[in-house]
């Protein structure tokens, strides 16, 4: 599962998304639990997603010029 932390901004209009590899890494830098936030699987993205805790590589996005 990918776990997402949506940010919004005053208005509540959607200006960035935080993904994490695992509920663990949700939680410890969100301080908020895991629950509810996640998704099924990795999206089209224009490019390399890492978790934004621990950095790992999640999937490789559109404009990806790695081997095929």
């Amino acid at each position: 599962m990918v776990h997402v932390n949506m940010i919004e901004d005053l208005q509540g209009d959607l200006v960035d998304i935080e993904y994490f590899c695992s509920a663990q890494c949700f939680e410890t830098t969100t301080n908020r639990p895991a629950y509810g936030n996640a998704w099924p699987g990795g999206m089209e993205t224009d490019y390399d997603v890492t978790c934004f805790c621990c950095g790992g590589h999640m999937w490789h996005g559109l404009q990806c010029e790695c081997a095929s």
